[in-house]
C-alpha cells in the first residue's frame, strides 16, 4: 500500500467518525416536526403597526416642512454666460489677414 493510499484511508476514517458524531447529535425528523407544531406564532399588535405608521408620517411631514428650497440661478450667472472678452476683436482682425488660398510660387 502506498503512502497516498494510506493517507486516503485515514482521511476517510476521520470523516466517517465526524459523520457518526454528527448523526448522534441530530434529532429525528419526527421530533423536528413535533417541535415546530408546538411553537406558537406571535402576531404583531395593531398598536405597533399604528405607531410605525405614525412615525413614518411624522418623519415625512417634518422633512417636507424643513427641507431646503431648491437653488435658483443668480442673475449674474446669466450675465457671465453672454460675456465676450474685448480681445475677440483682435482675433477677428488677425483672421482677416490670413491667406485664404495657398500661395503659388514661380507663376
Amino acid at each position: 500500500m502506498s503512502d497516498g493510499q494510506r493517507m486516503d484511508d485515514r482521511l476517510r476514517a476521520a470523516i466517517g467518525e465526524l459523520r457518526d458524531a454528527d448523526m448522534a447529535k441530530t434529532p429525528s425528523f419526527g421530533a423536528v416536526l413535533q417541535r415546530r407544531s408546538q411553537v406558537t406564532r406571535v402576531r404583531p399588535q395593531w398598536g405597533a403597526w399604528a405607531a410605525a405608521a405614525a412615525l413614518v408620517l411624522g418623519i415625512v411631514v417634518t422633512y417636507r416642512a424643513t427641507r431646503p428650497q431648491p437653488l435658483q440661478m443668480p442673475s449674474e450667472v446669466g450675465a457671465l454666460s453672454s460675456w465676450t472678452p474685448a480681445t475677440d476683436v483682435l482675433l477677428r482682425q488677425a483672421r482677416k489677414h490670413l491667406p485664404i488660398q495657398t500661395p503659388r510660387f514661380g507663376a
